[in-house]
C-alpha cells in the first residue's frame, strides 16, 4: 500500500448512524461524524521504545454505547499478514473512546505496521518503527511544532509524512490552539473551510476534546501520524497562552479555577495524544528519554507546566529599570523547576554513553536581543498588529542588551546559566531542538560572548502559524532578518517568512539540519524546498558550532 493510501482505509466504510457534526455540549460524546467513519480520526503510534510502541485510534461510534471491543494488530508486513503481536482492549466512554494500546514485544530497530478492528471494520493501516540498539550508523528525524488549524493547511505535515527513513517525528508542542474562532490567526479561516470548533476558547474538558477531534480529521495530520511514529510534548497553547506553573497570560478570573482547566487540557492531551501516560494526572511527567543505540539520547523536556515560574512583564516594569533588573538576575526564578533539574542533570550524566544528546525543548534557549528596528520597520502595520505601546517599546529598547521575549529562556538568566553548567559539565555533544517562535533559526549556544559554544541550536520554523514578518513587518523583505543576525553574531539562520519543518540527519561525526519550507498554506497544491543547510561536526573534533553544509 503505496503511503498516501494509510488515511484512506476508512473512506469506504458504511454509514453507522445519520448526520451529526459534533458538538462541545457534554451530552453528545458519542457521534458519528458526516461522512459515517467508525475511524474518522485516523491512527498514530508515539513513544517508540526498543520493544514497545503506543498505538493509538479513537472509535467513533453512535449514540448508545458505553464501550467498545476492539482489536489491534501489528505486522512485519503492509499487508498485516504477518503478525507478530495483537491483542484487545475497549474503547471507553470515560476515555472519549480513545484507544492507546502499548504494544510490546516487538523487534529492536525494526519497521512495523499496524491497525484496529472494531465493530467488523478495519482501520486505515499505520507504519511506525522501534528505536535501535547497539551500533548505529545514521538517524534521520522530522522536528515539528505550532499547527494552527485556522491559519492554513497543514501542507508541512504532509511534507514530512512523505519522507520514508525517518526514524521519528519530535513535536515541540502548540500541537493544538486554544483560541476562539475569531481569535488568533483566523482571518482567513472561513474561506479554507478551516473554522475551529468549538467556536469559543477552550476551557472544559468537552472544549479540549472536541478541538483534539477537528484537528485529527485533517488530512495531512493523518498522512502524518499514520506515517511515522511522533515523540511529542506539549507547550503553552495545549492550555493556554503563554502559560506558567500556576497560571497563563489568557486565562483570566472569570474563565474559572486554572488547575481545573489544566487538568481538563492534559488529560485530553493525553487521550487522543500517541503519548505513554504517567503520574497523576495534575502531575503529568512529559519530561523523558529516549535511547537510539549507541548514537544519539532524546531529552525532552517540559518548559511550560511542571517548574516554570510566572513570566517577567516588562511592559509593567517598562519605567522602571531597577525593578526589571532585579526580576531578571532573580537567581531563583526556574523554568524547568528544582525535580526536573536534578532530573535532567542525572539524565544527561547517562546520555553521555551516546554520540549525541539531542535536548528537545519548547522555547529559546539563545539570546534574542532586539536590533535597531527604527530604519526598517514598516510602523503603520506593526502598529497595527502589535499596539503603539509595544512597537515604542521596541525602537527604544532596539540596539541594546534587552531581550525581544522574556517567556523564553532570555526571561530566566540563572536558570539557563545552570542548564548550560550542566551541558558543559555532563553532555558530550549537545543539539537543542526548540519550537514555539514560528521562525526558523540556528544559533551557537555560548555561556559567555565571544566563547566557545557549549550547544548549538536548531529552532524549527511553524507548520501553519504566522511567522515574524507578520508582526514585525519592514520596508523590504529581509531587512528584519538582517537586523538580528546583525546584531546577534551567535546566529547563523534567521529567516521569518516560512512555515515547514526541520529534518535532523546524525552520523558520528556530523549533525545535518536541513529547514525545509512550503511555498505556501492557503491551498494544498504546495512546493517544498530548503531554504538552509547547516552542519556542526561532532564536539571531540575540532570546530564545533553551526557551518555551512
Amino acid at each position: 500500500m503505496d503511503r498516501r493510501e494509510f488515511i484512506q482505509g476508512a473512506g469506504s466504510l458504511p454509514l453507522l448512524a445519520a448526520g451529526g457534526v459534533r458538538t462541545a455540549n457534554a451530552d453528545d460524546m458519542i457521534v458519528v461524524d458526516e461522512a459515517g467513519q467508525l475511524f474518522a480520526h485516523g491512527v498514530a503510534s508515539g513513544d517508540p521504545l526498543a520493544d514497545a510502541v503506543i498505538l493509538w485510534t479513537r472509535i467513533n461510534v453512535a449514540r448508545g454505547h458505553d464501550d467498545v471491543p476492539v482489536r489491534w494488530l501489528v505486522a512485519s508486513d503492509e499487508g498485516l499478514q504477518q503478525v507478530v503481536a495483537s491483542g484487545e482492549t475497549r474503547a471507553l466512554h470515560s476515555n472519549d473512546f480513545c484507544v492507546k494500546v502499548d504494544a510490546t514485544g516487538l523487534q529492536p530497530g525494526h519497521q512495523y505496521h499496524y491497525a484496529f478492528e472494531a465493530m467488523g471494520l478495519r482501520s486505515p493501516v499505520g507504519r511506525t518503527r522501534t528505536l535501535p540498539v547497539g551500533k548505529v550508523e545514521h538517524l534521520a528525524f522530522a522536528v515539528a511544532s505550532c499547527s494552527n488549524f485556522p491559519a492554513g493547511y497543514f501542507n508541512a505535515y504532509r511534507d514530512i509524512a512523505l519522507c520514508d527513513d525517518l526514524q521519528a517525528v519530535i513535536h515541540l508542542g502548540d500541537y493544538i490552539y486554544e483560541q476562539a474562532r475569531d481569535g488568533y490567526a483566523t482571518a482567513g479561516s472561513a474561506e479554507l473551510g478551516r473554522q475551529l470548533l468549538p467556536t469559543t476558547e477552550l476551557l472544559t474538558l468537552d472544549d479540549y476534546r472536541l478541538r483534539h477531534a477537528q484537528y485529527k480529521t485533517d488530512a495531512d495530520l493523518q498522512m502524518l501520524h499514520a506515517s511515522h511514529a511522533m515523540i511529542a510534548v506539549w507547550d503553552d497553547h495545549e492550555v493556554a497562552n503563554d502559560a506558567w506553573k500556576d497560571g497563563a497570560q489568557n486565562h483570566q478570573d472569570d474563565e474559572g479555577d486554572w488547575r481545573q482547566r489544566r487538568r481538563a487540557a492534559w488529560r485530553a492531551y493525553l487521550e487522543w495524544m500517541p503519548v505513554r501516560n504517567h503520574d497523576h494526572p495534575d502531575k503529568v511527567r512529559l519530561y523523558r528519554q529516549f535511547r537510539f543505540g549507541d548514537l544519539a539520547t532524546l531529552i525532552m523536556l517540559d518548559t511550560r507546566y511542571i517548574g516554570r515560574d510566572r513570566q517577567i512583564d516588562a511592559m509593567a516594569l517598562a519605567d522602571q529599570p531597577e525593578a526589571l533588573q532585579a526580576a531578571l538576575t532573580d537567581p531563583a526564578r526556574s523554568l524547568l523547576g528544582a525535580e526536573q533539574e536534578e532530573w535532567f542533570v542525572r539524565t544527561l550524566q547517562q546520555a553521555s554513553q551516546t554520540r549525541w544528546q539531542l535536548i528537545g525543548q519548547q522555547v529559546m534557549l539563545a539570546p534574542l536581543l532586539i536590533p535597531d528596528l527604527s530604519g526598517v520597520l514598516d510602523q503603520q502595520r506593526a502598529r497595527q498588529a502589535l499596539g503603539d505601546g509595544v512597537v515604542d517599546a521596541l525602537l527604544s529598547s532596539g540596539g541594546g542588551s534587552m531581550p525581544l521575549l522574556l517567556d523564553t529562556w532570555d526571561g530566566y538568566p540563572a536558570a539557563r546559566r545552570r542548564f548550560l553548567q550542566a551541558l558543559q559539565q555532563h553532555a558530550v555533544s549537545p543539539v537543542v531542538l526548540t519550537g514555539d517562535i514560528h521562525t526558523a533559526i540556528a544559533a551557537d549556544v555560548q555561556a559567555q560572548p565571544d566563547a566557545a559554544p557549549v550547544a548549538v541550536e536548531l529552532i524549527t520554523t511553524s507548520i501553519s502559524s504566522p511567522g515574524f514578518d507578520n508582526y514585525l513587518p519592514t520596508q523590504q523583505p529581509g531587512q528584519l532578518a538582517e537586523q538580528f543576525l546583525a546584531h546577534n553574531p551567535h546566529l547563523k539562520l534567521f529567516e521569518t517568512s516560512q512555515r515547514g519543518w526541520l529534518r535532523i540527519d546524525l552520523e558520528a561525526d556530523a549533525c545535518d539540519a536541513q529547514w525545509r519550507i512550503v511555498d505556501r498554506i492557503d491551498q494544498r497544491d504546495y512546493a517544498a524546498g530548503v531554504v538552509q543547510s547547516l552542519r556542526t561536526v561532532h564536539k571531540s573534533i575540532p570546530g564545533f558550532g553551526l557551518q555551512q553544509a
